[in-house]
C-alpha cells in the first residue's frame, strides 16, 4: 500500500503548532510555533520581506498607504524555490496570527503594522514616513472588502490579515500546505464581512486533494482538525449539511 508523501517538518509545525519530536526546525519558524510574533517580525528574515522596494520610496510609495502596500516586496510574485517559499509562508502566517491575536485571542500586540514595514535603507516605516497606521488599517479594511460586502470597520491592525491574504495567493510551486493557509486565512475574512461570501469551490477542492494527499491516515489529530476547519467554514457558508460530512 503506496503512504501518504511526507509535508517537511516546519510546514507541519507552522499547520498544527506542535514541534516535531526530533530534529530542529529554523529559528524563525520556531519563533512562530512559540508566538514569539515580535521577535519574528523583528528578525532579518522578515525585514527583508516586509521591505518597500527603493525606486518605490523614490517615488513617493512611502506617502501613500495604497502604493505602500502594493510595493512590498514580500507580494513579488517571482519566487526562487523551497527557501523563498517557505519565507514568504512564514511571513504571511506570523501576520495571519497576529490580526487574529489582536482581534480574538489577545494579548494586545507590541507592535503595529508600520512598525514591521522598512524602507530599503532599513528604517521603520514609523519613524520615516508621514502615513499612519489609522490610514493604513482603512485602505486594508477597504481592500478586504469582498463579493459586495464590506469589513468590518473596526477591525484591528486589519494590515496584517490583508498581507496574510496577499502572501496566500502567491505563485507556490514547493509548499502543498498553502490551500489549508487559504482555507484557514479565507474563513477569518468571512467572519469580518457583513455577510460571509461564498469560497470559491476551486479552493475547496485543491484543499481536498491536499488532504487526500498529505494527511497520515495514522495521525487522526491532524485530519480531525482538518475535518474541523473545513466543517467550520461549510458551517460559517451556512451550508450545514456539508459541514456535517
Amino acid at each position: 500500500m503506496a503512504q501518504n508523501p511526507i509535508l517537511r517538518p516546519e510546514e507541519l509545525v507552522l499547520l498544527t503548532g506542535n514541534a516535531p519530536k526530533e530534529g530542529d526546525i529554523p529559528c524563525f519558524i520556531d519563533q512562530i510555533h512559540k508566538s514569539e510574533l515580535d521577535a519574528f517580525f523583528r528578525s532579518e528574515h522578515a525585514q527583508k520581506l516586509l521591505t518597500v522596494g527603493e525606486k518605490g520610496v523614490e517615488d513617493g510609495i512611502a506617502e501613500s498607504p495604497e502604493a505602500l502596500l502594493d510595493g512590498l516586496k514580500l507580494f513579488n510574485p517571482q519566487m526562487d524555490g523551497y527557501i523563498d517559499e517557505m519565507s514568504r509562508l512564514s511571513v504571511g502566517v506570523a501576520a495571519f496570527c497576529a490580526f487574529i491575536q489582536v482581534n480574538w485571542t489577545g494579548p494586545d500586540l507590541t507592535f503595529t503594522p508600520l512598525d514591521v514595514i522598512h524602507t530599503s535603507d532599513s528604517k521603520t516605516l514609523a519613524a520615516s514616513t508621514s502615513v499612519t497606521d489609522q490610514q493604513l488599517n482603512a485602505t486594508a479594511i477597504a481592500r478586504l472588502a469582498c463579493g459586495g460586502e464590506p469589513a468590518y470597520h473596526l477591525s484591528k491592525y486589519a494590515t496584517f490579515l490583508y498581507i496574510a491574504l496577499r502572501t496566500f495567493e502567491l505563485p507556490y510551486q514547493n509548499i502543498p500546505s498553502i490551500p489549508w493557509w487559504r482555507l484557514r486565512s479565507g474563513r477569518i475574512h468571512r467572519e469580518i464581512l457583513d455577510e460571509p461570501v461564498d469560497f470559491p469551490d476551486a479552493d475547496f477542492a485543491a484543499v481536498e486533494e491536499f488532504a487526500v494527499t498529505y494527511l497520515p491516515t495514522n495521525q487522526p489529530d491532524i485530519l480531525g482538525r482538518y475535518r474541523i476547519e473545513r466543517g467550520l467554514m461549510h458551517h460559517l457558508l451556512r451550508q450545514d449539511k456539508l459541514a456535517a460530512d
